[in-house]
């Protein structure tokens, strides 16, 4: 549908509103969206590991997380500590900046999550082929 100017609407991949290598989804509620139905795709090892955790979004990591180990965070996980509820972060430009389609984003989402929580509880193959939790 064209607006009074003549101009099209724009869509979430319009290249107007793309990074120049990355995927943005079209507003942060969006990508607050797909970050809030990660712990559904999350392989049963890692849930059950984390146990109850609540997903929050900020834009980029702060300047300390950022500079360490010389690489950008994609996610911070911080475990519950005895019965609390756990934390994961999610920074969604630095996510956005290594995706190039909504499939890609939501890939990348889920495994800076994975990764994540891995890390943060000592989990050795998060997704491991032959794991029998993972079995069918």
């Amino acid at each position: 549908m064209r607006d009074a100017h003549g101009r099209s609407g724009r869509t979430d991949n319009d290249p107007r509103r793309r990074p120049p290598d990355g995927f943005r989804a079209r507003d942060a509620r969006r990508f607050r969206q797909l970050a809030s139905e990660i712990p559904a795709t999350l392989p049963n090892r890692v849930l059950e590991a984390a146990g109850a955790m609540v997903v929050e979004v900020e834009d980029v990591p702060g300047r300390a997380e950022s500079r360490a180990g010389g690489t950008v965070k994609l996610a911070r996980f911080e475990p519950g500590g005895d019965g609390g509820v756990a934390r994961l972060v999610l920074y969604r430009r630095a996510l956005e900046a290594r995706a190039t389609s909504r499939y890609d984003l939501a890939e990348a989402v889920r495994s800076a999550a994975i990764e994540a929580i891995a890390h943060a509880l000592g989990i050795p193959d998060p997704e491991d082929p032959w794991d029998d939790d993972q079995a069918p």
